[in-house]
C-alpha cells in the first residue's frame, strides 16, 4: 500500500506545479532559483533529477538574507559527492554547470558563510542521477505529460464547439487518462525494480555523505577562520609599520619645513645686516658731507674776524652767520641721533593728551624765518574745537616740522605753504600742502623709505639729507598711524598723516 502511495506521489510530482515554503525573512539561507537541462527549465527540482552522461546540467542559485543585512562579505561552499569520493570549493559566483558525468547517483550540497559575521547556512541539497535508461524515461514521461496537456486542450475546445458529442469525448478522455496512468505506473515499476536493490547501500551513502559534508564543512570552516586571522594578524601588523613610517616622514618633513624656514630666515637676516651696514655707511658719508661744509664756513668766518679790521656791523654780520651755520650742524647732529634711536629701537614715546593747534602754530612760527627769506607765504587752517589728542608731543612736533621746512625747500619764491588740521573718525589728520615742485608718481612710491634723495632739489640749495620723511613715518608708525602723499610735477604737493585720538595702553 506505501508502495502504491508513493508511485502517485511521484505521478503527481512529474505532472504537478511544485509548491514552495514561505520565505523566512529573518534568516540567512540558499534558495535555488532554476534548474535547466540542455537549456529547458527543470520544474520538479526539488526531486531526484534524472540526465545522461551527454546531458548539459546548470544550476542557478542564490543567497536570502534578512533585510537591511550587509550581504557583500561571504562565499558559497560547494560539495560534490557520490558517497565514495567529494571535491569541495569556495566560489563567490551563483552558478554552476555540469557535463560527462559518469553513471552513478550524486549530491550536490550549496551551502553560504561569512568569516566576518560569523555565520553560514543549512545546506541546499540537489539530487542527480546520471543513467541513461532513466533519462530516456523520464523524458518520455515528460513528453506523455506535454501531450495529456494538449489533449486535455483539445477536449476541451471539442466540449466547447460539439456539445452533441460531449459523453463520447468524455469517455475518450477518461480512457487516455486511464492508460496514461497505466504507461505511468509501468514506467515506476520498472524504476522500483532496477533500483530497489541499491537502495539500501544508497541510503548508507547518503549517511556516509552527510557526516563527511558535515565534517567536510567543519574541518575547510576553521582552515579558513585560522587562515582569516594569521591573514588579519599580518595585515594589522603591516598596518602598524605604515602609520610608524608615516608619523616619521611627517616628523622628518616638519623638521625640513623647520629648517628651510631657519635657513630662509638666516638668509633675510643676513640680507638685512648687510642692507643696514650699507645704508649706515651712507648716512656716515652723508654726515660728513653735511658737516664739512658749514665747518668749512665757519672756519672761514673765524679767520676772517681774526684777520682784518672790521665795523661793528660787520662783525655782527659775522658772528650771525656762524650762529646760524652752527645751527645748522647742530640739527644735524640731532638728525643722526634721532635716526640712531630709531635704528636701535629704543626710541621710547611719551604719550599724554595735547592740543594739536597749539604744537602746529608753535611749529609754523618756527619756520616763518626760513619761508620769509624765499618770500613763501606760511599759514594755517586750523578749527578751533579740535579735541586734545594723545601724542608724544616732542616727536609729533618734528614730524610736523620736517614736513613745513621740505614744503618750504622745494617751493619756489612767491609760493604758498598752507598747514591744516581736523577730526576724522577717531583719528586726527594733518596735512601740509605746497605749491611747489611736485612729485613724480616714482617718488611719491619711494618718499618715505630710508635715504631716498627724490628727484626734485631745493629750489634755493638747501642741504637735504634724505633721511626727514623717513623719519615722519617711523614717528607716526610709533603712534599706530599712517603717512600718504598727494602729488603730480608741476602742481605742488601734499604731505599728510593720521593716527588716534586716543593711544592704546603700552
Amino acid at each position: 500500500m506505501q508502495k502504491l502511495v508513493n508511485i502517485i506521489l511521484f505521478c503527481f510530482f512529474l505532472s504537478g506545479n511544485l509548491l514552495f515554503s514561505q520565505i523566512d525573512t529573518n534568516k540567512y539561507f540558499v534558495q535555488i532559483q532554476n534548474i535547466t537541462l540542455n537549456g529547458i527549465a527543470v520544474s520538479d527540482i526539488e526531486n531526484i533529477i534524472a540526465i545522461s552522461k551527454e546531458d548539459s546540467l546548470s544550476i542557478n542559485y542564490r543567497l536570502v538574507a534578512p533585510a537591511n543585512s550587509p550581504q557583500d562579505d561571504f562565499f558559497y561552499k560547494i560539495v560534490f559527492t557520490n558517497g565514495f569520493d567529494s571535491a569541495v570549493h569556495t566560489t563567490g559566483f551563483n552558478s554552476l554547470n555540469y557535463k560527462y558525468l559518469q553513471n552513478g547517483k550524486y549530491l550536490i550540497y550549496i551551502s553560504v558563510f561569512a568569516l566576518k559575521e560569523n555565520w553560514k547556512t543549512e545546506p541546499k541539497i540537489i539530487k542527480i542521477v546520471v543513467d541513461d535508461s532513466l533519462a530516456k524515461i523520464a523524458k518520455e514521461a515528460n513528453i506523455l505529460k506535454k501531450n495529456l496537456s494538449k489533449s486535455l486542450t483539445q477536449n476541451n475546445a471539442n466540449i466547447n464547439n460539439e456539445q452533441s458529442n460531449s459523453l463520447i469525448s468524455s469517455n475518450y478522455l477518461i480512457y487516455g487518462i486511464i492508460i496514461l496512468i497505466l504507461i505511468i505506473l509501468g514506467i515506476i515499476f520498472a524504476l522500483i525494480k532496477k533500483n530497489k536493490s541499491k537502495n539500501t547501500q544508497n541510503n548508507r551513502n547518503e549517511e556516509i555523505m552527510e557526516k563527511q559534508e558535515v565534517k567536510n564543512t567543519d574541518g575547510n570552516s576553521s582552515a579558513l577562520l585560522e587562515e582569516n586571522n594569521k591573514l588579519k594578524a599580518e595585515i594589522s601588523e603591516l598596518r602598524t609599520q605604515i602609520d610608524t613610517a608615516n608619523i616619521r616622514a611627517s616628523q622628518l618633513s616638519t623638521q625640513n619645513k623647520e629648517l628651510e624656514s631657519k635657513i630662509a630666515s638666516l638668509i633675510n637676516t643676513q640680507e638685512s645686516l648687510e642692507e643696514l651696514s650699507q645704508q649706515k655707511d651712507e648716512l656716515f658719508a652723508l654726515i660728513i658731507h653735511d658737516i664739512k661744509n658749514p665747518a668749512a664756513i665757519i672756519k672761514n668766518l673765524v679767520d676772517l674776524l681774526r684777520s682784518y679790521d672790521l665795523t661793528a656791523n660787520e662783525q655782527i654780520d659775522i658772528i650771525q652767520d656762524i650762529a646760524e651755520t652752527s645751527q645748522r650742524i647742530l640739527d644735524l647732529s640731532l638728525e643722526v641721533t634721532l635716526v640712531l634711536s630709531i635704528e636701535s629701537g629704543k626710541m621710547a614715546m611719551n604719550f599724554e593728551k595735547n592740543a594739536i593747534n597749539n604744537l602746529i602754530q608753535d611749529v609754523v612760527s618756527k619756520n616763518q624765518v626760513m619761508a620769509k627769506k624765499k618770500n613763501i607765504k606760511l599759514f594755517e587752517e586750523l578749527p578751533d574745537n579740535l579735541p586734545e589728542v594723545e601724542m608724544d608731543y616732542r616727536r609729533i612736533h618734528e614730524a610736523i616740522d620736517n614736513l613745513i621746512s621740505n614744503a618750504i625747500k622745494f617751493t619756489e619764491e612767491n609760493g604758498t605753504v598752507r598747514v591744516r588740521a581736523f577730526k576724522e573718525a577717531g583719528n586726527i589728520t594733518v596735512e601740509v600742502s605746497d605749491n611747489g615742485l611736485g612729485l613724480s608718481e616714482e617718488d611719491v612710491e619711494k618718499a618715505f623709505r630710508w635715504g631716498q634723495t627724490l628727484s626734485s632739489t631745493p629750489t634755493a640749495g638747501e642741504p637735504s639729507s634724505g633721511l626727514g620723511l623717513w623719519i615722519v613715518k617711523k614717528i607716526i608708525d610709533s603712534h599706530n598711524g599712517r603717512v600718504w602723499i598727494k602729488s603730480a610735477l608741476g602742481k605742488g604737493s601734499t604731505f599728510a598723516f593720521s593716527f588716534p585720538l586716543k593711544q592704546d595702553s603700552q
